[in-house]
């Protein structure tokens, strides 16, 4: 993976990976509460 330091990219890959973080907790939370009932 190459990362080009500009601005707009940088805020676009926080942006993804905000929503990929977001995604990635929602999973684990969901498996959480199946693995508790």
């Amino acid at each position: 993976m190459k990362f080009h330091v500009v601005g707009k990219n940088i805020e676009l890959t926080d942006a993804i990976k905000g929503h990929l973080d977001s995604k990635i907790n929602k999973i684990f939370q969901d498996t959480d509460e199946s693995t508790n009932v």
